[in-house]
């Protein structure tokens, strides 16, 4: 009985290893060996990003994570997700946590010092403030002795941190800058009027404008037009050509379009 059971067991594990390799072969973009091998893909992701990473009853959607999703799926693999705050996650990349970070995350030099990013969408920065401070906040010349919300980690606290060395310079009261986890909370805060303004993304902001209900105004226009990056590490130059030839398959068959267009976000679409 031993005997059989074991052989049963082997069979098992045999049959499961050629579907996942015939998942694999039906794959429309073949993936690197490693992955083709156990039919999954790790995705690190904040979920706490709207309309680009959100929950959604327990499941993360959004432009970023749709389009990532669909990258994998013409790979043949399952994605699994894992959540975190938006400052732990080139760090858990960099610790093999995940193989791919989807994220509105910004392609800038010191990025791609330590991984390899693949555009994908574009953004820029965007004040936002409670609608008693519309008037008198129009732009970074505004800040001076106010107290902004933004969230930890991003290009916009970088900014304001470059603006506060300006500041000082020229002996005026520096931005008192309130790191937060999440962009939820940034606006959380607006509506809540305990900071004076709070430094988001453009996408994120024209999103939460039609959720907030007249709580959160715009401040100014959009600056710094930036482009967006999936992060793969550096040693990782087979996912990465995969993962690039999936997103032009996705661009092309018109994939990508519809994906951008249902969360109202045509405008953050690379130009052909």
């Amino acid at each position: 009985m031993q005997g059989n059971l074991s052989l049963r067991l082997l069979a098992g594990a045999a049959m499961l290893v050629v579907s996942m390799g015939a998942q694999a072969d039906d794959a429309v973009i073949k993936p690197p060996a490693e992955y083709a091998q156990s039919g999954k893909i790790k995705f690190c992701t904040t979920s706490t990003n709207p309309p680009r990473e959100f929950d959604l009853n327990g499941k993360p959607v959004g432009t970023d994570v749709d389009l990532a999703r669909d990258m994998a799926g013409l790979m043949g693999l399952d994605v699994e997700w894992v959540e975190l705050k938006f400052a732990s996650l080139v760090p858990a990349l960099q610790a093999s946590r995940c193989d791919m970070i989807v994220e509105e995350l910004y392609i800038t030099p010191e990025r791609e010092k330590i991984i390899d990013m693949l555009p994908f969408s574009v953004s820029a920065e965007q004040l936002v403030v409670p609608p008693d401070n519309v008037t008198t906040i129009h732009g970074l010349d505004d800040l001076s002795g106010k107290k902004v919300g933004v969230p930890t980690g991003t290009t916009f606290q970088k900014i304001l941190e470059e603006r506060n060395v300006t500041l000082e310079a020229a002996g005026k009261t520096p931005v008192t800058i309130l790191a937060l986890p999440a962009t939820q909370d940034v606006f959380n805060q607006i509506m809540a009027k305990t900071v004076d303004a709070g430094g988001v993304t453009t996408t994120s902001a024209a999103y939460y404008l039609q959720k907030a209900e007249g709580k959160v105004k715009l401040a100014g226009q959009p600056f710094h037009q930036i482009k967006d990056g999936f992060g793969m590490r550096r040693d990782s130059k087979q996912l990465y050509d995969a993962m690039a030839q999936a997103l032009e398959h996705l661009r092309k068959d018109g994939t990508y379009h519809k994906i951008f267009e249902k969360y109202a976000l045509v405008s953050a679409e690379l130009p052909m």
